[in-house]
């Protein structure tokens, strides 16, 4: 069986590199990881020089290799200065600065070189780094990508090492994202090599199947930090991902077990509705905060009745409708607001858009607000890891509105955020996660605690889909 390797396991003590390498004062504070260099990184300015400051290596990595220490701060990559208004824009420099010596010539050892100055202990330094040499880049199209092609194997390879024998992922806040992940490996595994990864699909769909909609640690009543008592129930989120993963799977290979176990979580699913037509984190009641329906959840929710319709599992059409008339409460304008209580909407965001959008079409019912929707999520295209709490899980939701539509929709996405993609690369395949406006506002990055498997899946899936590696996941159903 497979086993975590010596950098996986590095990556897994918390859901980026080396935890223990923080200060007390930063554990909770984002680092950005540099696509390629096996480092994570903080935008600094020491003695008046702005640039990117090492916060973390990877033991024995390319970056600790080639002599970069933690506290350098990287003044110039590849002949460029790194210097802007926006720590973003500045680490995007660094790491165009990597992929453009990623793709020169192996030299002696097959690495190809980017050379370095950094401000180390007051004094400038030159440093050559060696770093991977990928093949070409395509950038509008990942079917054709040759340097994708690898890192997308690398990826795959990482979610299977980071498999345990009964199908959990090796770090997982709680058992729902333990399903969740596992899910989300599983759809990765099931675009790509299905007889290499076979073994590791099966195993994950039968944690699926024995775990999604059961409560653990995290459930029923719980008080917040605040000391106010609430419901913390999160058993939508086990049977959304874990549904969409077995219709997918049921999709290519009838199986009379999984069918029957897919058709209990449906109905789990619907019997969990609220009486608004939304869904909550899981049934129970309000949660500490006083709220229950989220309308990303509720997209999970429809999203997955509607891949199962597709496949036969009959659904209870008064649930559908109530559904869907919540999503479209919840819209303005086209855009996807948290809910629709006052506060609260009006509120539209680019990836909750998506994500209803690849929703109701699973359910064959955009005809009303599909067009809209589409133009409100491509107007903020570009905002799409600017999302609420989980930023990987709007960017899955943007791929997936653009591929549903078409090769030349998903191809703008790909424009757009396949170098940002690249820039999350960690070590031995695996993907992280780097701050957005609100975890840097927020002291944290919900993300986190997921482990990387949860980044790395959502990427892997990414990078598959709109090349007919998928039956129900990026395809339209055909109109009635």
């Amino acid at each position: 069986m497979s086993r975590p390797s010596t950098i996986a396991a590095i990556l897994l003590l918390a859901a980026g590199l080396l935890e223990a390498q923080r200060p007390e004062s930063m554990k909770t504070e984002d680092w950005y990881p540099l696509g390629g260099l096996e480092a994570e990184a903080l935008v600094a300015t020491v003695d008046k020089e702005q640039g990117a400051q090492i916060m973390a290596l990877v033991p024995g990595g390319l970056a600790e290799k080639g002599g970069l220490l933690v506290g350098d701060l990287i003044l110039v990559a590849g002949g460029k200065k790194l210097q802007s208004d926006e720590d973003d824009d500045l680490i995007d420099l660094l790491c165009a600065q990597i992929e453009r010596a990623e793709a020169g010539k192996a030299k002696d050892g097959g690495l190809a070189e980017l050379d370095l100055i950094v401000l180390r202990a007051g004094k400038k330094e030159k440093i050559r780094l060696g770093v991977r040499a990928y093949p070409p880049v395509t950038a509008s199209d990942p079917g054709k990508c040759k340097k994708t092609a690898v890192v997308l194997t690398e990826a795959l390879d990482f979610l299977a090492r980071d498999q345990r024998e009964d199908g959990r992922p090796t770090l997982a806040a709680n058992e729902n994202q333990a399903v969740a992940t596992a899910a989300l490996s599983g759809l990765a595994w099931l675009g790509a090599d299905r007889e290499k990864y076979a073994e590791h699909i099966g195993r994950a769909a039968d944690f699926v199947m024995k775990q999604a909609g059961h409560e653990r640690e995290f459930g029923g009543a719980m008080r917040s930090a605040s000391g106010k008592e609430g419901n913390w129930n999160q058993t939508n989120w086990s049977l959304g991902y874990g549904s969409i993963f077995l219709a997918e799977y049921l999709a290519r290979q009838d199986d009379q077990e999984r069918r029957a176990r897919l058709e209990e979580m449906v109905k789990q699913l619907q019997d969990n509705q609220e009486q608004s037509g939304g869904w909550a984190h899981g049934p129970g009641g309000p949660n500490s905060l006083g709220y229950l329906e989220l309308e990303i959840m509720s997209n999970f929710a429809l999203g997955a009745m509607g891949m199962a319709q597709r496949l036969g599992i009959p659904l209870d059409d008064a649930k559908v409708i109530r559904g869907y008339q919540w999503v479209k409460a919840c819209t303005t304008g086209g855009g996807v607001a948290y809910s629709p209580k006052p506060g609260q909407a009006g509120v539209g965001d680019p990836g909750r858009t998506a994500g209803a959008l690849w929703a109701l079409t699973q359910l064959d019912r955009t005809s009303e607000l599909g067009g809209a929707m589409r133009k409100y999520y491509e107007r903020g295209l570009g905002e799409l890891y600017e999302g609420h709490a989980c930023p990987t899980m709007h960017l899955l939701n943007g791929a997936l509105a653009s591929a549903i539509a078409g090769r030349k929709d998903f191809a703008a996405y790909w424009k757009v955020h396949r170098s940002f993609l690249m820039s999350l690369r960690l070590a031995d395949g695996a993907f992280g996660y780097r701050p957005n406006r609100e975890s840097q506002t927020m002291g944290s990055h919900p993300d986190r605690s997921w482990g990387p498997a949860f980044a790395t899946a959502h990427v892997a899936i990414i990078m598959q889909l709109a090349q007919d590696r998928y039956l129900l996941l990026d395809r339209p159903p055909k109109s009635k």
